[in-house]
């Protein structure tokens, strides 16, 4: 093993640093002892499927074409993202290509995962089933259930935390044993691996751990992150002893975390400025909406977790059922497109729409009056303040052709919205700009920062920067590339920094450079009924569809 990369999804440097100095994660410590460490800054937005595509690709989301977990068709539905939408190469194919295997293991965004020189095990988001999951089909006894390196969505929307710790712990372990399994007979020059469950955990659990948090519950949870980040700090352990001194070790986060304390409903306030309009506003409609969209979703997922869907299918009025399954057309077919100029896409996504007439089925705004509502919109967003302290609720507005550069900046959303600290966005019906931060009722108390972590060590690397370094999700490839003399693409965005390596071994390397990659388009992959209704469970789950 010449490289190896170890992700976990939303690290954070105030969590690593408070439990290396309690001496609870040595393997961490010992790591940025003998190597260096930095801020890995996310993209904009900071939230995982723009970041992980752009760490896999070294470009920026409007030349990979990834801008959410899922994307609007044009009769506003949305589909799942899945790994062929991504329209950038991504480093394994390079290192492929240029003789180097790779062993990846549970990476965010890449089912279905594509063959490989070595071997390949999907992440999130994946169906249960996971016909596509694996890479050779002769690792499949070896994996066992692909469902079983993901967390219980349910648990979340079934509020049941206890459980959900306890799941998302478990996996820790189980993830590293499956790993290490695959490497016992599939043995490959560079690894991948990424940990995701610290990016649920800290969402529902930061304010067991935070005393500054307002809403501050020191309960049986309050070691919950804490403990998953010395669970983490384990695994890593068991992954370095099958390291040499020669292994170039780097571990990467896609984002960071924080404090969440309030929503922001920017569908309320596009409402209250007369750019979206809905069938149905009244307070007394939207509390019914909410109340029994709720127990429906309950109902439908505890219908689905027993297998009784064909019967209850075979027992329920039409409407009921087509509301039961798929409550996302709700919120849709709650808009009156007509006169709706501009709406929110999803939690996960960050961003505003504009309903052009050449984009949606129902679209209200023409071409010519596009540039004129973007920056009407972006104006009035950059001037949204808290109404009782005036401080301003975010921290970036932007147009996303200013934000974004490439072949797929055509299918962004148009405006990219970034938040002030314990803020997050929401869409829906509300009678308020600012509310208590939820999902599905639960309290949410934790979200996405910009700047990750960034720590390696190895023969490559530098060992005696005394400062902390600051990268960006970009560098991350060439790094990788540099490391294992593979050429380096011209069209990516990143960079080379220099400082990061031992000067010896950066003066005794050529930079090699390569013109043969760039955009990168596979077969297109449809998701059939069940995966697709699936993914969408799960996603609603986890809070990234409404």
């Amino acid at each position: 093993m010449d490289t190896i990369v170890v992700g976990l999804d939303g690290g954070e440097w105030n969590i690593i640093d408070h439990l290396i100095s309690e001496g609870r994660m040595p393997n961490t410590a010992s790591l940025i002892k003998d190597g260096c460490r930095g801020n890995l800054q996310s993209t904009m937005p900071p939230v995982s499927p723009l970041a992980w595509n752009s760490i896999y690709t070294g470009v920026n989301p409007g030349k990979h074409g990834i801008f959410d977990f899922s994307t609007f068709e044009e009769d506003y539905s949305r589909r799942s993202i899945n790994s062929r939408d991504r329209k950038a190469t991504p480093f394994w194919k390079i290192l492929n290509d240029h003789g180097i295997s790779t062993g990846l293991f549970k990476l965010p965004f890449t089912y279905p995962v594509p063959e490989v020189d070595g071997f390949f095990i999907s992440g999130f988001p994946a169906p249960g089933s996971g016909s596509e999951s694996v890479y050779p089909d002769d690792l499949r006894k070896t994996v066992g259930r692909p469902a079983d390196l993901l967390e219980d969505s349910h648990l979340i929307s079934d509020g049941n935390f206890e459980r959900l710790r306890d799941n998302l712990h478990h996996i820790v372990t189980y993830q590293t044993d499956m790993l290490l399994s695959c490497l016992e007979s599939h043995d490959t020059d560079f690894v991948m691996t990424v940990y995701d469950g610290s990016d649920r955990i800290q969402h529902f659990f930061w304010k067991y751990m935070d005393s500054s948090h307002s809403r501050h519950d020191p309960s049986k949870f309050q070691d919950a992150i804490y403990r998953y980040y010395e669970l983490f700090d384990r695994e890593l352990g068991r992954i370095l002893q099958r390291t040499s001194k020669n292994t170039n070790i780097v571990l990467i986060s896609d984002h960071g975390f924080g404090p969440l304390e309030s929503d922001i409903n920017v569908e309320y306030y596009l409402s209250n400025n007369g750019y979206l309009e809905w069938k149905d506003k009244s307070q007394e409609s939207s509390q019914k909406r909410s109340i029994v969209g709720n127990i429906t979703w309950i109902l439908w997922s505890a219908i689905k977790k027993t297998g009784a869907e064909e019967y209850v299918r075979s027992i329920t009025p039409d409407n009921v059922y087509k509301y039961g399954k798929d409550l996302s057309s709700f919120k849709k077919s709650n808009y009156d497109w007509e006169n709706t100029i501009a709406f929110f896409s999803t939690v996960s996504g960050q961003s505003i729409y504009i309903n052009l007439e050449s984009k949606f089925q129902e679209g209200s705004v023409e071409t010519e009056e596009y540039d004129t509502i973007v920056d009407q919109l972006v104006q009035k967003f950059r001037s949204l303040t808290h109404p009782n302290t005036d401080k301003q609720l975010l921290d970036t507005v932007i147009r996303a052709d200013e934000m974004y550069h490439g072949w797929a900046t055509s299918e962004a959303p148009d405006i990219i919205l970034n938040v002030s600290d314990r803020y997050a966005i929401v869409g829906g019906p509300s009678e308020h700009l600012l509310t208590k931060s939820t999902q599905h009722g639960r309290d949410r108390s934790g979200d996405h920062r910009m700047a990750g972590i960034f720590i390696a060590q190895g023969p490559a690397f530098n060992n005696n920067v005394s400062d902390i370094l600051d990268f960006t999700v970009i560098d991350i490839l060439p790094i990788l590339l540099f490391v294992n003399d593979t050429p380096i693409p011209n069209h990516i965005d990143g960079s080379l920094p220099s400082n990061l390596f031992d000067q010896k071994y950066f003066d005794s390397k050529d930079i090699l450079r390569t013109n043969k990659y760039g955009y990168f388009e596979s077969d297109e992959h449809k998701w059939n009924n069940n995966e697709a209704q699936e993914l969408e469970e799960n996603l609603k789950d986890l809070g990234y569809l409404e």
